[in-house]
C-alpha cells in the first residue's frame, strides 16, 4: 500500500510553498519541513519514496525521521513502532538536533550538523553508515488571517548521507591539494558541488563575490544562492523530475542570474555549470564558474538611456522644425503664384531655389522623424504579397519614372514574405527612390526588382544601370546622413539606406551593395524567416 500524500503548505515568505519545496526537492532529494518543536509537517516526494515502511512521517519528530532515513540508507528494518506523536506527548529531540534549532533561532541562517544514531554511538565500527549530514534554514509561514508579526516559524531541513558528502575525497590527497591550489589562483569565481547540490569547495574569488566566508559556504546548499535552473538542467514538470538518477548525467548550462548578497546589494552574474567526473567516470557533482556582469549591465543600460534621450531629442527637434518649414514653403508658393509676374527671371530663379531648399529641408526632417520613431513602433510580421506593395510604389513614383524615362521592371510572381507590411514598403520605397535619385544620364535607364527565396531567408534584389558607386563608399552609404561623392547626392538626405539597414538587422538579416563606378549598382536585403 503506497504511503499517503503529504499535506501541502500554503506559503513560505509569501512564495507558494508547494512549488518552492518541490523544486528544492528536485535539487536536494531529501527535504523536510518541521515546526520549531521538531514535529515534521512536510517531506519531499523523493524522501518519502526512500523511507522504509508504510507509515506517514508527517506528525513524527525529526529525530524519528532521521533514524528512519538512516535505517533506509543502511537497508535495515526500522521496526514496527508507531512514528506518530500523540497530542499529549511532545517529541524529545537529541542534543545534536536541538543545537541545530538553537543556532537557527540565534542566527536566522543556515546551520549544518553531523547526526549520529544511537547504534553508531555505541558501536561505530559496526554501523559505519548510521550517520548523516543535516542542513537547515528557517522560513516564516504567513497566514492571511494571522495578526501582524505573528507568522509561524518553520525549519527547512536537508538530509544527506555522510559518506557521500565529499566525493572529491576519493581522489589522492596530493593531487587533490594541488588542484585546489590551482583553482584558488583562477581569476574567475569557481566552486564545486556534490551530487546532492552541496558546496564542497569555493575559491577566494567566490568568497569575495558571494560576500560569505569559506566556512559559511562549504556544505551549504547551492540553491540558497542560485535557482536550480541556473545550475542543473532539470525540468520540474517532467516525468522524471523527482528521480535522483536524473542528476547522474547532467549537461552543461550557462545563464545569467541575479544574486542578492548579505548586505542587500544585488549583482548580476553569469553562471557556467558543467559536470565534474572522477577519473573512473563517476559523476561527482558539478564545477561552477561565476562572472560578475554587473558593470557590463550598467554600461549597457547607460547606453540605452543615452540612445533613448538622443532619439527623443531628434524627434522633438524634427517635429518643431516642420511648422516653420511648412509656413515658409506655403508663402513661397503664394509669392510664385500671385507675385511671380512682377519678378524678373533672376528673381524667379532665386524663388525656385528657396522653394527647393525648403523642400529638401522638409524631406530631411521627415526622414529624421522616421529614423527616431522607427524603433518605437510595434512591428507585426505577417505574410505579405510584395507585388501589391511594388505596384503601389510604381504608381506613386510614376511622374519621376516618366520624367527620367526609367523602366521599372517588377517580378511577376514573387514569393510571399513574412514581414511587417509598413517596413517592407519602406525597404522597397527607399531602394527604388535611391536608384532614381542616383540614376544619372543614360540612354535606356532601368531599375529591376527581384526576390530570391532560400531555405531560411528571402533576399530582395534591386538592380539599376545608373552611375554606380565607388568601392570605398560601399559601407559608408548605409550610415545616416552620409554624403557621398556621386553627382546626384545633393538630392538625397542619406537617411533612406540607413532605415533599410535597421529594418534588415531587426529581421536577423543584412544589407549590402555590389557596384562599380559607371556600371550601375545592385542592392541586396536579406530577411530571415520568422
Amino acid at each position: 500500500m503506497p504511503p499517503p500524500p503529504t499535506p501541502t503548505l500554503e506559503t513560505i515568505d509569501g512564495i507558494p510553498a508547494h512549488e518552492l519545496l518541490e523544486g528544492l526537492g528536485n535539487l536536494h532529494q531529501s527535504v523536510a519541513v518541521t515546526r520549531t518543536d521538531g514535529t515534521v509537517e512536510w517531506v519531499s516526494r523523493s524522501l518519502l519514496s526512500e523511507l522504509t515502511g508504510e507509515r506517514d512521517p508527517v506528525g513524527a519528530s525529526l529525530t524519528q525521521l532521521c533514524h528512519r532515513y538512516i535505517d533506509a540508507r543502511a537497508g535495515s528494518d526500522p521496526g514496527a513502532s508507531d512514528l506518530r506523536q500523540t497530542s499529549s506527548e511532545q517529541p524529545r529531540l537529541p542534543v545534536q538536533i536541538s543545537d541545530v534549532f538553537a543556532q537557527l533561532e540565534r542566527r536566522q541562517w543556515v546551520c549544518h550538523r553531523t547526526i549520529l544514531s544511537d547504534a553508531h554511538s555505541l558501536a561505530p565500527e559496526s554501523y559505519p553508515d548510521r550517520e548523516l549530514e543535516l542542513s537547515a534554514f528557517s522560513v516564516r509561514r504567513r497566514s492571511a488571517e494571522a495578526e501582524p508579526n505573528s507568522d509561524e516559524l518553520l525549519y527547512v531541513t536537508i538530509l544527506r548521507q555522510s559518506e557521500k558528502a565529499d566525493p572529491l575525497a576519493r581522489v589522492d590527497t596530493a593531487p587533490h591539494d594541488y588542484f585546489r591550489s590551482v583553482l584558488d589562483q583562477l581569476p574567475e569565481a569557481t566552486l564545486t558541488i556534490d551530487q546532492l547540490g552541496f558546496i564542497t569547495y569555493a575559491n577566494s574569488r567566490t568568497v569575495t563575490l558571494l560576500g560569505k566566508s569559506a566556512f559559511e559556504l562549504i556544505d551549504s546548499p547551492v540553491s540558497l544562492f542560485f535557482p536550480g535552473s541556473a545550475i542543473l538542467p532539470l525540468n520540474p514538470s517532467g516525468p522524471d523530475a523527482s528521480d535522483p538518477e536524473n542528476m547522474d548525467s547532467p549537461s552543461s548550462t550557462r545563464t545569467v542570474a541575479e544574486l542578492v548578497r548579505p548586505k542587500g546589494d544585488a549583482v548580476y552574474v553569469e553562471v557556467a555549470s558543467r559536470p565534474l567526473n572522477l577519473p573512473d567516470g563517476t559523476y561527482a557533482g558539478r564545477i561552477i564558474q561565476l562572472r560578475d556582469t554587473s558593470n557590463q549591465r550598467r554600461t549597457v543600460e547607460r547606453f540605452k538611456q543615452k540612445i533613448s534621450s538622443l532619439e527623443a531629442y531628434v524627434h522633438t527637434v524634427s517635429h518643431d522644425l516642420r511648422s516653420p518649414l511648412v509656413s515658409m514653403l506655403g508663402f513661397t508658393r503664394i509669392i510664385k503664384q500671385d507675385y511671380g509676374k512682377f519678378l524678373d527671371e533672376t528673381g524667379r530663379k532665386f524663388l525656385d531655389r528657396i522653394e527647393q531648399a525648403g523642400t529638401n529641408m522638409n524631406t530631411m526632417t521627415q526622414d529624421l522623424l522616421e529614423l527616431s520613431t522607427r524603433d518605437q513602433r510595434d512591428a507585426t510580421p505577417e505574410p505579405v504579397d510584395p507585388r501589391n506593395i511594388l505596384l503601389q510604389i510604381q504608381a506613386e513614383v510614376k511622374p519621376r519614372l516618366q520624367e527620367q524615362g526609367v523602366d521599372l521592371i517588377l517580378p511577376s510572381l514573387p514569393p510571399m514574405i513574412q514581414c511587417d507590411r509598413t517596413q517592407l514598403y519602406q525597404i522597397f520605397s527607399n531602394l527604388i527612390g535611391n536608384a532614381l535619385t542616383h540614376m544619372g544620364p543614360h540612354a535606356a535607364p532601368r531599375i529591376e526588382i527581384d526576390i530570391e527565396e532560400h531555405d531560411d531567408e528571402h533576399v530582395i534584389v534591386v538592380q539599376d544601370n545608373g552611375v554606380g558607386i565607388d568601392r570605398c563608399e560601399h559601407q559608408r552609404i548605409f550610415e545616416a546622413f552620409h554624403s557621398n561623392s556621386r553627382p546626384s547626392a545633393s538630392r538625397s538626405t542619406g537617411v533612406g539606406l540607413s532605415i533599410v539597414k535597421k529594418i534588415a538587422q531587426d529581421h536577423g538579416g543584412q544589407v549590402w551593395v555590389e557596384s562599380e563606378l559607371g556600371e550601375g549598382a545592385t542592392f541586396f536585403v536579406s530577411l530571415t524567416h520568422v
